[in-house]
């Protein structure tokens, strides 16, 4: 018969052979000190990754402590899962501790010995995700050799400081785990990952030393910078125009942003807050999980309270940040000061409550025709203007919207705050980087870059803003830059879809005050446009992109559905903002794009790829060149030889056009998919953000600029059908205009 006494110690063996999340109370003795004496173990309700509580260690003030998790008999670690497997853990510090580390020690039953360990250096603060798997850090190449059996695992320090960890799990297959600065490459045998898994190398690039500073600050150079800088802020919206100039499919478009803001301020509320002790409040949750883990969704769930860095950063940060953006600029402030001023000083309630909800915009998922009011806001809104005598001044109103400026950095910053704390920070992998910036790294990076100018100009967030670049370089592999010689030609198709551009816009968010600061950020640049180039270059192989028939490759094939034309996509965006720059491409860079541009646009019936050159992704449907139809604008700009103006233009800017006829085949705003992708603003989950309002200025002004001869007329008497067509592709040709780019 079994006892009661029986029962509770088998579900308590139970639950140390399953994930340790310490939600339950049996999972307190599953842990112990060796010795007894040293250190404390509780269970903290004040941290936890996943759920309430952590298991809350404070080590000895001397010599060794050592935390003791011993595996039930009948689970130990033994055959497939020792080969195959490995441990996953959330660990939090309080406060750094640098040149300090934890060692953790796998011992065999079997022999009595150690099969493996690896250290956890701990100089960081917020949360870190541990990914190790047990072929890595085994002792001896024959450690996991039959019949070895992990039963205990030893937590390992010399030093007094206090750990927190969560969610310990020892999991039967491991895969995709990336080393970082908190746990680093192992050495013994090997690196199961190598230079070819391009999601695995951000440890390897953060440790490439910097190209040579310059000798002197170039002031061309400097210049370039500037108009870059200039150009990249017009395409997020022509400087010259408010939101109030807005009209036609332009209005469409922002009107489509603001739904993406509104469901923004949704997010945002429904995120869980804490205030601290000193009254600061900041963001503890939901719990942020990578690409790769098990947890997490995309969207907002009910039922699932765990998310992944990337619905925060694209579903939430990035609408917030273009909105303060926008709003923040000062002819846009000038202009809702006039706009508004009447009508908040009007008799009429209506003309009064409209202006409010104009101003404030929308944070509450209490709905008013659509749009998200928060009542308490509005509420303290109306007092603070009952508080004044009617009619308003511009100035008392001007106050209004600068203190509403602040709320909405205010909420960006806290942001920030939540995702490093929840492991987003320089040299951390959060367990797995495997493809995580085709998922988060847009609205992180577009958020910074917006964030620039209000970061440089505050001394107080000056030190942030110098965190904020180097984090952004390690998740960027910006080291990949400053090789003497590249490894190969070219790149990935996600890796110019995505990085090509954040690297670019790192570089603009650099400080350039001091000589010092504007070397660095012309190194930096000149070594990004080398790497720029070669990426663009041909690939004769199967890696890179662009192929010499200038089809362009992603796993090994030609991906015209996919990919190739997103990262030609970017790549012509590239362009467009070092277009006639001391850091413009190379010549065949330029032809390389234009060519494979020209490719899809023949391959293309019109605005779809045929399912034949679709690889994975078969769907005629789709027309991707209606999507991608910026980039042939972006590659038709041209602009003179000769130095820069002293000051860039704060517009968009088109001076003349050349290898235009593409752009103006494809460019037909009557046609119902063109329309559908021109008015829609929609900041999207996906690997980029690229529908901007001045990506869509910059298209409606080709049509009338003047426009350059180029060299390329004749272009389909030289142009060679791609090889890989198939007959009925070649026979869906036949009715395709054969224009050249010129038309």
């Amino acid at each position: 018969m079994i006892s009661f006494h029986h029962i509770i110690v088998l579900a308590s063996i139970a639950d140390c052979q399953q994930l340790l999340d310490f939600e339950r109370e049996s999972q307190e003795n599953c842990l112990g000190r060796i010795p007894e004496t040293k250190g404390t173990i509780t269970f903290s309700t004040s941290v936890a990754k996943l759920g309430s509580r952590s298991l809350r260690w404070e080590s000895g003030t001397t010599g060794k402590s050592r935390l003791r998790y011993t595996r039930p008999r009948s689970a130990r670690i033994r055959g497939s899962e020792l080969s195959r497997g490995g441990v996953k853990m959330w660990i939090y510090k309080e406060t750094p501790s640098p040149g300090r580390s934890m060692q953790v020690r796998f011992r065999d039953t079997a022999r009595s010995n150690q099969v493996g360990s690896f250290n956890i250096e701990l100089g960081f603060k917020g949360w870190r995700g541990i990914w190790v798997s047990y072929r890595e850090c085994k002792r001896y190449s024959h450690s996991l050799n039959s019949p070895a059996a992990i039963y205990r695992v030893d937590f390992v320090l010399s030093h007094h400081d206090i750990i927190y960890i969560d969610m310990l799990d020892f999991v039967g297959r491991m895969s995709f785990q990336s080393r970082d600065k908190i746990v680093p490459p192992f050495t013994r045998f090997g690196s199961r990952y190598d230079s070819g898994k391009v999601w695995q190398q951000s440890y390897r690039w953060s440790r490439r030393a910097p190209t040579a500073l310059p000798e002197t600050v170039v002031a061309s150079k400097s210049l370039s910078l500037t108009h870059i800088e200039s150009r990249l802020k017009n395409w997020y919206c022509d400087e010259r125009e408010t939101t109030y100039d807005l009209s036609g499919e332009a209005k469409k478009r922002w009107n489509k942003l603001v739904s993406s803001i509104d469901a923004a301020y949704l997010e945002y509320d429904r995120l869980v807050f804490r205030t601290l002790d000193s009254g600061k409040t900041v963001i503890v949750g939901p719990p942020l999980f990578c690409r790769g883990c098990k947890r997490g969704t995309r969207e907002y769930s009910s039922k699932d309270p765990t998310r992944k860095f990337s619905f925060v950063q694209m579903r939430i940060m990035l609408p917030l940040a273009i909105e303060f953006y926008l709003k923040s600029r000062a002819k846009e402030i000038s202009r809702t000061v006039t706009e508004e001023t009447p009508e908040l000083s009007s008799t009429n309630k209506v003309d009064v409550d409209r202006a409010i909800e104009r101003i404030l915009k929308y944070s509450t998922p209490n709905s008013v025709g659509g749009r998200f009011v928060d009542y308490s806001k509005k509420k303290k809104f109306r007092e603070y203007l009952e508080s004044l005598k009617k009619p308003y001044t511009e100035d008392q109103v001007r106050k209004i919207l600068n203190d509403e400026n602040k709320n909405r950095l205010e909420r960006i910053i806290k942001l920030l705050d939540y995702i490093e704390d929840q492991g987003w920070a320089n040299g951390s992998a959060i367990g797995s980087l495997d493809h995580e910036m085709n998922r988060g790294g847009a609205g992180y990076t577009h958020t910074l870059f917006l964030l620039k100018d209000v970061l440089q100009g505050n001394t107080k967030y000056r030190p942030r803003l110098l965190n904020l670049i180097n984090t952004s370089k390690w998740y960027n592999d910006f080291g990949e830059v400053y090789q003497s010689t590249f490894e190969y030609n070219g790149t990935t198709a996600d890796r110019m879809i995505t990085i090509m551009l954040f690297r670019l816009m790192i570089v603009l968010i650099m400080p350039a005050k001091s000589d010092m600061e504007k070397k660095e950020r012309q190194r930096d640049m000149d070594a990004l446009k080398r790497w720029m180039d070669n990426a663009l270059s041909i690939n004769k192989a199967f890696g890179g992109v662009i192929k010499p028939d200038y089809t362009g490759f992603h796993h090994k094939t030609f991906y015209a559905s996919a990919y190739a034309p997103h990262a030609y996509h970017t790549a012509a965006q590239v362009q467009y903002l070092l277009e006639g720059t001391e850091f413009a491409l190379s010549d065949e860079s330029k032809r390389n794009l234009l060519e494979a541009l020209e490719t899809m646009r023949l391959v293309a019936v019109k605005y779809s790829t045929p399912n034949s050159v679709g690889g994975r992704i078969v769907d005629y449907s789709k027309k991707i060149l209606v999507n991608i139809l910026p980039a042939y604008a972006y590659i038709s700009v041209s602009h003179p030889s000769g130095p820069l103006a002293s000051t860039p233009a704060k517009a968009v800017s088109v001076p003349a056009v050349k290898n235009v006829g593409m752009f103006l085949r494809l460019y037909q705003p009557a046609d119902e998919f063109v329309k559908k992708y021109l008015e829609d603003g929609t900041v999207n989950r996906g690997k980029s953000y690229m529908n901007s309002l001045g990506s869509l200025k910059i298209m409606s002004i080709i049509p009338q600029s003047p426009r350059q001869t180029d060299s390329s007329v004749g272009w389909y008497k030289r142009k060679n059908i791609p090889t890989f067509l198939t007959a009925g592709t070649v026979t869906s040709l036949a009715g395709v205009d054969a224009s050249g780019p010129d038309g």
